[in-house]
């Protein structure tokens, strides 16, 4: 059932775990290891916050092949390893999320094992009330299918939710999707360009205030401006 206040629909990696420095180093290596010549650059543009299923079709589209099970299921036992030893959560998230009362959802695309182990791991499970993966549907991000998922299955309008992403195929499908988008991005070296509408910010500690001056443009029953 809807809620008066909007729904908060988080993805994971960069906005609640900090994991995306250990999968990227970690299937960087991966790849390097099995010949393709990318570097940090290329998985930055490519890679960032987009499933591994999306990032196997680039490798298709740029060199032709992609990597075996082997090697796919090696990269998986790893980064699975190195998160339960490494990962952390996100600076002030924690408290930012004791702080909301809003009904809380993860969409991710990162697969349902990956999000269950990365939110059992730091402790933030407990926060959200379902989690929706890319997997489960056709195309993921920066296509809005994920969230468009994410909001269904806790029966609220789009224009009654809340995206919080870090990275821009995040940020364009929550647009796309018809939500409210916030957009973390701490690193004062590594800012890119938002569409308009799009409010950036630097730290989780500042989440609350955002979310509730967000909450006060959105009519709780309709969803409508």
């Amino acid at each position: 059932m809807q809620s008066p206040l909007p729904l908060l629909v988080f993805d994971l990696d960069g906005v609640l775990v900090d994991s995306e420095p250990i999968s990227d180093r970690l299937f960087n290596e991966s790849l390097i290891n099995d010949g393709f010549a990318i570097d940090a650059a290329f998985s930055a543009r490519y890679f960032t916050g987009r499933s591994l299923r999306d990032c196997l079709v680039t490798l298709q589209e740029h060199f032709g092949r992609v990597p075996t099970n082997e090697v796919l299921n090696a990269y998986t036992a790893r980064i699975e390893d190195a998160l339960r030893v490494e990962l952390k959560p996100v600076a002030f998230v924690p408290e930012a999320l004791a702080q909301m009362p809003h009904r809380k959802v993860v969409a991710s695309g990162s697969e349902l094992r990956r999000i269950e182990l990365s939110l059992e791991v730091t402790g933030l499970r407990s926060h959200f009330e379902q989690i929706t993966s890319s997997y489960e549907v056709a195309k993921g991000k920066p296509e809005p299918d994920v969230f468009l998922k994410a909001a269904e299955k806790a029966e609220y309008e789009p224009a009654n939710c809340i995206v919080i992403e870090d990275t821009i195929f995040g940020v364009l499908a929550g647009v796309a999707a018809g939500m409210q988008v916030l957009c973390y991005q701490p690193n004062p070296a590594h800012v890119y360009d938002v569409p308009e509408g799009v409010v950036v910010f630097q730290s989780m500690a500042q989440l609350p205030d955002l979310v509730s001056e967000a909450g006060f443009r959105i009519s709780p029953v309709t969803g409508s401006w």
